[in-house]
């Protein structure tokens, strides 16, 4: 087998790349032992994203004379890298979803509403193999389009479109939003994309790569500050929340205690608790079995009636545990207000 230059290189991108993606995979597999959902969608995002890299690498390896008695596998290797392709765009945008909004439900919600194009980008490559209705390989062996491919590709990046367009959207709305920079990810997509489309080599698995590195350490820079028994931030976290209350970044406006009489069933507790706490509350574990859920919400009935329901679904769930909560009064300091009611362990 004959190996040219152009060959050379996207073997060398490819494999390249793929070693990278093994990495963070490897690491971000630590993840699963969190009870948050990003975990789910980054190893589905780098396992879409290592099966068309290994796709593109295969077809790199053989020959375009040979592409014709190949034709199924060559076919069928396409289809893997589009599927994988698409895959992961629709992972990227539901993962911007839970950025933003910071609801699990919320994206399963929206991953229902969506079902049906997500179904399409999956099946319309799966129907190539069969047809050539997007893309086919002329007598020459090289790569040719069909106008549908266009509205195919349109359709496909409709997904990032509209994420890039909600975060942009929400940034200055909501807090969450203002955590994550989604610059980091979509940037290197994007190089990608515009240095494939000029190149012609597999361009895009090496900036996506790089774009999907940015995500891990964003994710991983939070794992220091959960506590992976309860899937809620840790007593370290307390030192960031008051670096934010302090410069106003959060106005910490009301606080609910709970003392859990058996230690041993954090698990069971946060789990039991978790449906009834909003989205906008953080809950810290603080102690061996004490956790507090702070709130920007000056609202005293409404924090009453929450601690009210933490209370009667540990109850269901056969836990003791002393639920107490407080609210800020109008002309308090936020950070004294945090000093005076939560304890920083150092």
């Amino acid at each position: 087998m004959d190996i040219n230059a152009d060959m050379i290189v996207n073997i060398d991108l490819y494999a390249g790349a793929l070693l990278a993606l093994s990495g963070v995979l490897f690491m971000a597999l630590r993840t699963t032992s969190l009870k948050d959902i990003r975990s789910k969608l980054l190893i589905s995002l780098l396992t879409a994203a290592i099966v068309s890299g290994v796709s593109g690498l295969v077809l790199s390896l053989l020959p375009a004379a040979q592409y014709d008695s190949l034709g199924l596998l060559v076919r069928f290797l396409d289809m893997l890298i589009e599927v994988a392709i698409n895959v992961q765009l629709i992972v990227i945008f539901f993962y911007i979803l839970y950025e933003i909004f910071k609801s699990a439900d919320y994206v399963k919600r929206k991953f229902f509403k969506y079902i049906i194009p997500e179904v399409i980008l999956v099946l319309l490559p799966v129907l190539n193999v069969f047809t050539n209705i997007l893309w086919y390989y002329d007598e020459n062996h090289e790569l040719s389009y069909s106008y549908l491919y266009m509205a195919y590709t349109i359709f496909r990046y409709a997904f990032l479109i509209a994420g890039v367009a909600l975060y942009l959207r929400f940034k200055s709305q909501e807090k969450n939003a203002r955590r994550f920079n989604i610059w980091l990810l979509v940037i290197p997509m994007l190089i990608g994309t515009f240095s494939e489309s000029f190149t012609g080599y597999g361009a895009w698995m090496l900036f996506g790569t790089i774009g999907y590195t940015n995500l891990y350490i964003l994710v991983a820079s939070e794992m220091g500050y959960r506590d992976h028994e309860s899937g809620f931030f840790n007593r370290h976290y307390l030192k960031q929340l008051y670096g934010l209350v302090d410069n106003g970044t959060y106005q910490l406006s009301s606080i609910i205690t709970y003392k859990l009489a058996d230690d041993s069933a954090v698990e069971k507790f946060a789990d039991a608790i978790r449906s009834v706490l909003p989205d906008e509350c953080d809950t810290i574990r603080i102690d061996a079995g004490k956790f507090v859920t702070i709130s920007e919400s000056a609202d005293r009935g409404y924090v009453f009636m929450l601690s009210e329901d933490v209370a009667m679904m540990a109850e269901e769930a056969g836990l003791e545990v002393t639920v107490d909560s407080i609210t800020r009064d109008k002309n308090e300091i936020p950070a004294d207000f945090f000093i005076d009611n939560i304890r920083i362990k150092r």
